[in-house]
Order: structure tokens, then C-alpha cells, then sequence
């Protein structure tokens, strides 16, 4: 099925445990899929916070040991604050490692609705 009306696609990405599935990739997976013509624009948003506090979710908030696990998301949270804005398209970051939960997703429904035009 072909739809008749593309919408915009919005992407919330980030490291594992800055928060943003209390409150998805690289741009650049997206932008090549089949799927992508099935949208007018694919906006992107990288969540990402301080690494101490980043250390403290993972560890405390979700109970994670793994020290691979928090060095690999030590590293993309990282990585994200270098170069979100070198992808193609470009991410928003939003770093919410003084937000409550409830902040950084009024933040990012603010993101979106600024995108929407409304």
C-alpha cells in the first residue's frame, strides 16, 4: 500500500540510560531505507546528559554491571555530543541531565510541534 498523504518522521535517539525511553539510530540508517520515501522529512533528536549523571542512571536507575555496556554507551553519548550536528541531516541535541522525566518530554513534544509549524 502507498499512502496518499507523507507525513514528517521524528526520531528520538541517545546513548543507553540518558533517558529517552522514560520519557533509534544514526540519521544516516534511516535516510537510505526503502521506507524513507514514504516521508516528507525525518527529524532527528539526540537525548544525551553529563557522564557522571549518565553513569548514575545506568547504574542505580537500571541496575546495569555490565562495564561493556557502560563504556559503549559512555562512548555514543560521547560521540553524540561531537557530532550530532556533523550527520546528515543534522540532529538536535537535548541534554537533559538537570530535566525530570517529565521535562524532557515536554521538550521534546515542544521540538516537534515547533517542526510541525504549530
Amino acid at each position: 500500500m502507498i499512502p496518499n498523504r507523507k507525513m514528517p518522521l521524528f526520531i528520538v535517539s541517545g546513548a543507553s540510560g540518558v533517558g529517552k525511553s522514560s520519557a533509534c539510530e544514526l540519521p544516516e540508517q534511516f535516510e537510505v531505507c526503502d521506507a524513507r520515501a514514504l516521508f516528507t522529512e525525518i527529524h532527528y533528536i539526540a537525548v544525551v546528559c553529563g557522564g557522571e549523571e549518565l553513569e548514575r542512571r545506568m547504574r542505580k536507575g537500571r541496575g546495569i554491571t555490565d562495564e561493556s555496556w557502560l563504556e559503549s554507551s559512555r562512548r555514543f553519548n560521547g560521540w553524540l555530543k561531537r557530532h550530532a550536528r556533523e550527520t546528515v541531516p543534522a540532529m538536535e541535541l537535548l541534554d537533559n541531565t538537570r530535566l525530570s522525566v517529565e521535562e524532557t518530554a515536554e521538550r521534546i513534544a515542544a521540538w516537534i510541534l515547533e517542526r510541525l509549524g504549530e
